[in-house]
């Protein structure tokens, strides 16, 4: 099962369109994605419900974990993942 994590933003519109789903849902699933640190409470999102399956059967958030998170005076953000 590949993690959102995985998908750049056209591989993921490719991703959505292969399985039925509008390819302009992609950009707001991903910012929401990086917005909330690699979590998606899909739910709150205006998406369909044909993405709403996939994100609960298909697609796992990240395949990694976050170890560490420094986040910078100026809003950067830096991860340490394992």
């Amino acid at each position: 099962m590949p993690a959102i994590s995985d998908f750049d933003l056209p591989s993921l519109q490719r991703e959505l369109t292969a399985n039925g789903i509008k390819p302009s849902h992609a950009g707001r699933l991903l910012r929401a994605f990086y917005d909330s640190a690699g979590t998606v409470n899909a739910q709150q999102l205006p998406l369909g419900k044909a993405l709403h399956l996939k994100l609960q059967t298909d697609l796992s958030p990240r395949q990694s974990t976050i170890v560490a998170r420094q986040e910078s005076a100026d809003g950067t953000i830096k991860l340490l993942c394992k």
